[in-house]
């Protein structure tokens, strides 16, 4: 059984957390053979300005994603439409996820730049984006969550609590 894993965010008083739900999912799609490509898409909660933040939805991969071993492309259009659905029922979206095939998971620059321009889309109320970066080894594998703070732009890795 998988428990809820938490992270807290740089203000020491927000707590981001992710349910079973969402990472039993993630972990469903871990690279942990040679041949499994990278994942990914979005995670949404219901609460942004909550103390507890609950990740509670998620969306990708899309068989229209352009995916490889060592990349992962989505299809921006069916993001945008889950988006666009997702805040219909009142959803936020809270950053992205994706895999990478290693033990101990490292986002890349072009993974931040990439969680950067989402959240210079956002409207100004978003206070920051998550990027999660899912390794590949164990019976849970280990999720690198950064945070890009929209103050100063200023990426910050989250620790488990």
């Amino acid at each position: 059984m998988i428990n809820n894993h938490s992270y807290i965010l740089p203000d020491k008083k927000t707590k981001i957390i992710f349910s079973e739900k969402i990472l039993t999912y993630m972990f469903s799609l871990a690279q942990n053979k040679p041949y499994m490509t990278e994942s990914g898409g979005q995670i949404f909660c219901k609460n942004p300005d909550d103390a507890n933040i609950i990740i509670d939805e998620i969306t990708g991969p899309y068989p229209t994603d352009k995916r490889s071993r060592y990349s992962w492309i989505p299809d921006v259009k069916q993001m945008s439409n889950d988006r666009e659905l997702l805040f219909g029922k009142g959803f936020y979206i809270a950053g992205l996820w994706h895999t990478h095939p290693e033990l101990k998971p490292k986002s890349s620059s072009k993974d931040r730049m990439t969680g950067q321009k989402h959240l210079q889309l956002l409207d100004p109320v978003y206070k920051g984006f998550l990027l999660i970066t899912m390794g590949n080894g164990g019976k849970f594998p280990i999720l690198s969550v950064e945070y890009l703070e929209r103050k100063n732009y200023q990426w910050h890795t989250l620790i488990s609590n």
